[in-house]
C-alpha cells in the first residue's frame, strides 16, 4: 500500500473492507506495498547511524511508511518505539509559561503512558527533555528508545519570530540526544531543511545522516495497485496495472512551440490511491478480476481526480469560510497557464489565503516552495491540471442555472412533500465492502430506534422525507462490537444532508448541503458509569474517542423536505440509532417598521422569521447583509409555497422584496447564505413610500445620506415593452431594479454619470421600481416611465414600410432557450437594439436565446427612408479544428457568425484576420444555454470623465497585438483623426483601432460542458476575413 503524508499517526484499525485508503494516511496494522527498498533502507539507516533525517516532497508518502511500514519493523528488533511525536500541539492552559516546543514533544509521549503514570501540567511544565526521556526509558530497560518526529518542519511555521524559543529547544533536544543510548527518526518536507542550518551544530550528528523518500517509480506503483486486490481476493491484471500506472504518470511537457502528454518518472501516492478507491467501488460486486475495460469504466484518472478535487475545496470552503467559487477562481487563474502547465503563486484565494493555504496543503492539492525566504505555491502535479478545469466547469454550469433561476420571481412551486419521491431516485450510493450497493433506509414518522451493521470506513445512510422547517432533530449513536475479537470505532462521523429538490432554493435535485449542528455536540451521557469521557473531538461533526461511548448529535432543519443522515466509523460494530423529530422553537416576529437582527454563524445555517399580513397589502423586506455574508431572502406565503426570492447582490449587497401580499395569514421569511457563506444580518419589515407612476411620467426624487430606498409602482398591459429611465447627479451611484411577474432585473449606474435605463416585456400585473444608493452622501434623481404599445413579428416574418419617425418604435417576439434567432434590418437607422427577457440587452445577431419569453426590439430609422426587419433562425456554417474558413462582409451591419463543437473542460483559441475597412468591434462566444462564456470588445464609444481619461485607461481590454495606431476624433473638433498621446478633455470620444497594421484579433474561451457553441464577430465596415479554432 502506498503512503500518503496527510499528519501524524492515527489509533490501529481493523483491514478496510475496501482495501484502498484513499487520501488518508495508513495506519500500524495496515499493510504497505510498493516500499521494501525505502524500508530497508531507512531502517538500516537509523540502526547504523541512530540519528536520520528523513525528508521528501510533500504528499511522497513519510507518515505511512513510518507508521505501517518503518515502525512494525523497528519493534521487531526490540526497540522501544515511543508514539509519534508532533511539535506543533498547543500549549496546556497551564503551563503557558514551558518552552512550547518541548512542552508539545513531552505532552505527544505521554499519549501512550497510563493514566496513573501521566505527569501533572505542573510537572510538564518544568520536567526537562532529558530527565523525562531517562524516566521513559525505565518503562522498558531491555529495549533502546526510539524518538520519531513527525512533520518536524512545525518547528518552523508555527511561529516564524520565536527564534529564541527555537534554539532553546533545539539545544536541549541536542543534549537530550548525546544519550547515544537514544535513537531518533526525525521527518520533514523538503522545503524546510535549509531552517535547519543555524540550529544543526546542537545535535550530536548534525542531521548529516539524511535520507530522500521519492515519489513511487512505475514498478512500486504497480506493486501499489496489485497486491491490495489480491489480498482482498480479486486479481488486478498486469495489463490493467500497467494501463493505470502510465496513466497516472503521464506529464505536459512543453518542447518550444508544441505542447505533448508524455510519460514521467513517478507516479504521486495519494492520487493513486483515490484512483484505485473509486475503481473498486464501481467494481460489480461478483467481480474476481480487474481488466484494462475495468480501469477505463471504473479508474478513469481525471474523473476520479476532478471528484477529489471538488470535495477537498467544498470542505476547504466549508472550513474557512472563503467561498468555493473564490477557491476555484484562484487554482485556474494563479495555479495554470493559459497553455495548461502549473506555475506558481505567493497569494491564496481571498482576504483569508494565509488560512486557505494550509488547509490545501493537508489535501494534497497544492505544495510549498520556498525560494529565498519566500514561499510560493503550485499543484502538486500536473496531472491535476485538466481535472481542475472540467470540475470548475461543471461548477459554473450549475451556479449559472441557480442564479438565472433566482433573477425570475418563483411561480407556480409545487409543495416539497409532494417532491419527495424524487429526492429517492437520486440517493444511489457507491458504497462497497461487501460487493453490495448500500440505498438510505427509510425513517418515518417522528422517532424511530433501528439497530444496524457498520462496515469500517463505509456509509451508512438513513433517509426522512417529511422534515419540517425549524424542526429540531436529535441523533444519538450507540456502539457494540462486530464480534468479541474487535476493536470498537474510535473515530464516528455523523452528518445531516439537505437534499435539493426542483423546488429547493440553492440547491440542484439531487444535490445536498451539510447541515450545521446546533446545540449539544458533546456525547450524549453514558449507559455505564465505567465508560470513559470522549477525549477530542475533530469537528463538529467527528467524535474520537476512547470507547465507543453514545453520540449525540442536534440539528435545526433550515427548510421543509427530504434529508440524509449518514454515519461512518472506522471499524466495524454494531450499532443503534436512536432518531426524534420535534417541533422547532416559534420564529421571531417581525414587526412593521422595526429592524430584526440576527448572525448565521455556520455553513448552511438559516434564519426564519414570521409576520401577520392581509390581502392586498404592499409589504417591503430589506435585507442587509455584512460581509462576508452573501445573503438569500426568499418570502414564503402561509401554506409555506416560496412567492419570491431574490439575491441578486454579492456579498454585504443589500437585497429588497417588494410585493402585494396575495392572501391573508402567517407569511414567513428566510434568511440563508449563498454558497454556505456566512455573517451578520438585518432584516426590515416595513410598508415602503410607494409613489405611483403613470405613462410618460417624469418625476424628481431624493436619497438621503444612508443607505436610503425610493419606491414606485406601475401597472402595465400584458404584451406592452416598459421602459424605465433613471438620470441622476455626480453625488449617487445608484442601482435601479424593476419586478414584478415579469421578473427582477437590477441595472447598476455606469460610473461614468450616464442615465440608467430598463427596456422589458411585460407579461402584465403591478410592477415596482426600486431606486437605492450605495453609500454616499445622498443626491437627487429624475426618474421617466413609459409604456409603448409593441408590433408582434414571428419568427421567420418580415415587415416592410417606413415606421413613422419621431421616436423608437417596438417589436416583440416570443423566444425559446437555447434556440439561435437573428434580426436583421435593411434601411438606415439610427438606433437598433434587442432585449431578452430580463431586460438585458443582446448585442449579437444571431445569438442563443437565455430564457423563454419575450424578445423586444427597439428601432429608430430615419424618417426618410424605407426599412424591412426580420427575426430569423439562421443556421451558420460550422468551425471545425485546424480548418480556416474565410468570407467577405458585405455592409456594415453584418455579423459574422460559425458554430463549433466544445468539449466539457476544452480550451479553444479562436483568431479573426481581416483586410480591407473591417474594424471589429465585438468577439463573443456563447454556450448552449445562451450565457456569454467570453468576450472582447476592442472598440467602444464612451463619455469622458470630467477630466479627460488617458488611452491606456479607455482600451486596456486585452488586444492581443500591440503594434496597432489608436485615434480619436473629439466631438466639436474637426473630422481628422488625432493620434492617442496622452489625456484628451472632456466631451464624447470615439476610439477606433486603426486598420493599417492592426489585422489580427484571438479569442480564447474554456468551454463548461459539451456542446454546439456560437461565434460571432460584429463588424463596422466591409471587407474579408479569415477565421480559425485551435485547442489545447
Amino acid at each position: 500500500m502506498t503512503a500518503v503524508d496527510t499528519g501524524a499517526a492515527a489509533p490501529p484499525a481493523t483491514e478496510p473492507a475496501v482495501p484502498y485508503v484513499g487520501p488518508r494516511s495508513l495506519r500500524p496494522d495496515e499493510p504497505i506495498y510498493g516500499r521494501t527498498r525505502e524500508i530497508n533502507d531507512l531502517r538500516g539507516e537509523i540502526l547504523s547511524e541512530r540519528i536520520v533525517l528523513l525528508y521528501s516532497q510533500s504528499g511522497a508518502g513519510k507518515t505511512s511508511l513510518i507508521e505501517a511500514g518503518l515502525r512494525p519493523e523497528l519493534e521487531k528488533r526490540r526497540f522501544q518505539i515511543l508514539p509519534t511525536i508532533r511539535v506543533g500541539y498547543e500549549a496546556h492552559s497551564e503551563a503557558t509559561h514551558a518552552n512550547r516546543y518541548r512542552l508539545s514533544v513531552i505532552t505527544s509521549l505521554e499519549a501512550g503512558r497510563h493514566l496513573e503514570n501521566q505527569l501533572t501540567p505542573d510537572e510538564l511544565a518544568t520536567i526537562s527533555l532529558a530527565d523525562y526521556l531517562r524516566q521513559r526509558a525505565g518503562d522498558d530497560p531491555d529495549a533502546d528508545p526510539c524518538l520519531i518526529f513527525d512533520q518536524f518542519e512545525e518547528v518552523f511555521t508555527l511561529d516564524p519570530a520565536d527564534w529564541d524559543e527555537k534554539e532553546e529547544f533545539l539545544r536541549e533536544l541536542g543534549d537530550a540526544l548525546s544519550d547515544r543510548s537514544l535513537f531518533a527518526l526525525f521527518s520533514m518536507r523538503e522545503d524546510f531543511i535549509a531552517q535547519l542550518d543555524p540550529f544543526q551544530a546542537f545535535i550530536p550528528t548534525q542531521f548529516g545522516n539524511r535520507y530522500r523518500l521519492e515519489l513511487l517509480g512505475p514498478a512500486a506503483a504497480r506493486e501499489a495497485i496489485q497486491m491490495p486486490a489480491a489480498k482482498a481476493g480479486v486479481e488486478f491484471s498486469d495489463e490493467a496495472a500497467d494501463r493505470l500506472v502510465d496513466d497516472l504518470r503521464r506529464i505536459r511537457v512543453d518542447r518550444g512551440t508544441e505542447s505533448t502528454l508524455e510519460l514521467g518518472p513517478n507516479i504521486e501516492p495519494v492520487q493513486l490511491q483515490v484512483v484505485c478507491s473509486q475503481l473498486w467501488e464501481r467494481l460489480p460486486p461478483d467481480a474476481t478480476s480487474i481488466q484494462p475495460d475495468d480501469v477505463v469504466a471504473g479508474g478513469n484518472v481525471n474523473e476520479a481526480l476532478a471528484g477529489y478535487y471538488s470535495s477537498q475545496v467544498h470542505t476547504v470552503a466549508a472550513q474557512t469560510h472563503v467561498r468555493e467559487g473564490h477557491i476555484r477562481d484562484w487554482f485556474e487563474d494563479k495555479l495554470i497557464t493559459d497553455d495548461g502547465f502549473r506555475t506558481q503563486t505567493r497569494e491564496g484565494p481571498g482576504q483569508k489565503g494565509n488560512e486557505v493555504l494550509p488547509a490545501l496543503e493537508n489535501a494534497h492539492l497544492i505544495r510549498a516552495d520556498r525560494r529565498r525566504g519566500t514561499l510560493w505555491y503550485e499543484l502538486t502535479h500536473d496531472r491535476f491540471v485538466e481535472p481542475i478545469r472540467v470540475s470548475n466547469a461543471a461548477y459554473r454550469t450549475a451556479r449559472r442555472t441557480r442564479r438565472n433561476r433566482r433573477l425570475l420571481i418563483l411561480l407556480g412551486v409545487v409543495l416539497v412533500l409532494g417532491l419527495a419521491a424524487i429526492v429517492g431516485l437520486a440517493m444511489g450510493d457507491q458504497a462497497r465492502g461487501d460487493g453490495t450497493e448500500q440505498p438510505a433506509e427509510e425513517l418515518s414518522g417522528s422517532d424511530a430506534e433501528p439497530t444496524f451493521s457498520l462496515v469500517a470506513s463505509q456509509v451508512k445512510r438513513f433517509r426522512f422525507n417529511d422534515g419540517q422547517q425549524g424542526d429540531e432533530v436529535t441523533l444519538v449513536v450507540t456502539f457494540e462490537s462486530a464480534d468479541s475479537g474487535s476493536v470498537l470505532p474510535t473515530e464516528v462521523d455523523i452528518r445531516l444532508l439537505q437534499v435539493g429538490t426542483p423546488d429547493t432554493e440553492g440547491l440542484d435535485p439531487g444535490e445536498t448541503l451539510a447541515v450545521a449542528p446546533s446545540g449539544s455536540t458533546e456525547e450524549a451521557p453514558a449507559t455505564t458509569t465505567e465508560a470513559p469521557a470522549e477525549s477530542s473531538t475533530t469537528s463538529t461533526t467527528k467524535a474520537v474517542q476512547e470507547t465507543a461511548r453514545p453520540i449525540q448529535r442536534v440539528f435545526v432543519l433550515p427548510a421543509t423536505g427530504s434529508y440524509l443522515i449518514e454515519i461512518t466509523a472506522n471499524n466495524a460494530a454494531t450499532a443503534t440509532l436512536s432518531y426524534s423529530r420535534q417541533g422547532g422553537s416559534a420564529a421571531p416576529e417581525l414587526v412593521i417598521g422595526a429592524t430584526s437582527q440576527g448572525s448565521l454563524d455556520t455553513a448552511g445555517a438559516l434564519g426564519r422569521f414570521e409576520f401577520v399580513g392581509e390581502a392586498g397589502e404592499t409589504i417591503e423586506l430589506v435585507l442587509e447583509p455584512q460581509d462576508p455574508l452573501d445573503g438569500v431572502l426568499v418570502l414564503m406565503d402561509p401554506d409555506g409555497n416560496p412567492i419570491d426570492s431574490v439575491d441578486v447582490r454579492g456579498p454585504a449587497g443589500r437585497e429588497v422584496i417588494i410585493t402585494s401580499l396575495p392572501t391573508a395569514g402567517t407569511y414567513a421569511a428566510t434568511v440563508s447564505g449563498f454558497e454556505a457563506s456566512t455573517g451578520p444580518y438585518e432584516l426590515t419589515l416595513r410598508h415602503p413610500e410607494v409613489t405611483p407612476v403613470a405613462t410618460g411620467d417624469t418625476l424628481e426624487g431624493t436619497i438621503s445620506e444612508g443607505n436610503d430606498i425610493s419606491t414606485f409602482s406601475f401597472a402595465a398591459e400584458p404584451g406592452e415593452v416598459v421602459v424605465v429611465t433613471v438620470a441622476y447627479d455626480d453625488t449617487l451611484a445608484p442601482s435601479v431594479e424593476v419586478s414584478g411577474e415579469s421578473g427582477r432585473q437590477i441595472t447598476y449606474s455606469d460610473g461614468l454619470g450616464g442615465p440608467i435605463e430598463y427596456v422589458g416585456f411585460w407579461t402584465g400585473g403591478d410592477g415596482f421600481i426600486t431606486i437605492s444608493d450605495f453609500p454616499t452622501a445622498g443626491g437627487s434623481f429624475l426618474l421617466t416611465f413609459e409604456r409603448f404599445e409593441a408590433a408582434e413579428i414571428a419568427v421567420g416574418e418580415t415587415i416592410d414600410g417606413n415606421p413613422p419617425s419621431g421616436g423608437p418604435q417596438f417589436y416583440t417576439f416570443i423566444g425559446t432557450a437555447g434556440e439561435i434567432y437573428a434580426v436583421t434590418t435593411m434601411g438606415t437607422l439610427d438606433l437598433l437594439e434587442v432585449f431578452a427577457p430580463d431586460g438585458v440587452e443582446i448585442f449579437a445577431s444571431p445569438f442563443v436565446a437565455p430564457f423563454d419569453g419575450g424578445y423586444v426590439i427597439r428601432v429608430e430609422p430615419e424618417a426618410s427612408d424605407l426599412v424591412t426587419l426580420s427575426v430569423t433562425q439562421p443556421q451558420p456554417p460550422e468551425l471545425r479544428l485546424g480548418e480556416p474558413s474565410s468570407g467577405v462582409v458585405e455592409s456594415p451591419r453584418q455579423q459574422v457568425a460559425y458554430w463549433f463543437t466544445g468539449d466539457a473542460g476544452v480550451t479553444y483559441s479562436i483568431s479573426f484576420d481581416w483586410e480591407g475597412g473591417i474594424v471589429p468591434w465585438m468577439l463573443l462566444v456563447t454556450a448552449p444555454d445562451g450565457q456569454d462564456e467570453a468576450s472582447l470588445f476592442p472598440w467602444e464609444t464612451i463619455d469622458a470623465l470630467e477630466d479627460g481619461l488617458a488611452c491606456d485607461d479607455l482600451f486596456a481590454l486585452g488586444l492581443t497585438y500591440a503594434e496597432a495606431d489608436l485615434y480619436f476624433s473629439l466631438e466639436g473638433a474637426d473630422d481628422s483623426r488625432t493620434r492617442c498621446q496622452g489625456v484628451y478633455p472632456a466631451g464624447e470620444i470615439n476610439g477606433y483601432w486603426d486598420s493599417g497594421q492592426a489585422t489580427q484579433l484571438t479569442l480564447e474561451v474554456t468551454t463548461p460542458f459539451a456542446g454546439e457553441y456560437l461565434f460571432v464577430v460584429a463588424t463596422a465596415d466591409r471587407g474579408s476575413y479569415v477565421v480559425g479554432l485551435d485547442s489545447y
